[in-house]
């Protein structure tokens, strides 16, 4: 506390910024130990530094932070929503290839923490965004025959008529 204040007598601003991440660090360490006053306490600065400068950058960090609190004092339902709405925020901002990224690092974190509902949940989308992709990837290789099919025959109209100009001007 005593070098964030420092840091802002020498800015004369507030910020917030550097106190949401101090905070957020003490939350999940408060929420870990099982404390729940001082997780409370925490978690209401947590919120309070969001409001002041919410960006986005720690949108994903506040998610998390909420999900281990709520995860830590029983209240499952809350902390599988924010678990939920972070891996849907990592999924948004992904590509096709990068998606199963987000899958396999939050299937990790939800291993590693022993948190199985998440577990569950996170394997069952995975499984059905990897059955969705196979039936795209499908669709597209039938795409793509369906256009080899198309230029087939005028493929080998071409090489027809390209071998009956040969044998006209080898016959003469």
């Amino acid at each position: 506390d005593l070098l964030t204040l420092d840091k802002e007598k020498e800015t004369g601003n507030a910020n917030y910024q550097l106190r949401f991440i101090v905070t957020s660090q003490r939350l999940r360490m408060f929420s870990r130990e099982g404390k729940p006053e001082s997780s409370k306490s925490q978690y209401n600065k947590l919120m309070q530094y969001w409001r002041e400068f919410k960006d986005e950058k720690f949108k994903d960090d506040l998610l998390l932070s909420e999900a281990d609190y709520y995860r830590a004092f029983d209240m499952h339902t809350r902390s599988m929503e924010r678990y939920k709405e972070l891996l849907q925020r990592c999924l948004a901002k992904s590509d096709e290839d990068s998606r199963e990224n987000c899958y396999q690092d939050m299937l990790a974190y939800a291993e590693h923490n022993k948190i199985d509902p998440l577990i569950r949940t996170v394997r069952a989308q995975y499984s059905s965004w990897q059955d969705s992709i196979k039936v795209v990837r499908a669709a597209r290789a039938l795409e793509t025959l369906k256009q080899q099919k198309q230029t087939l025959p005028e493929d080998l109209q071409t090489k027809e008529e390209i071998i009956s100009t040969n044998k006209l001007v080898t016959n003469g």
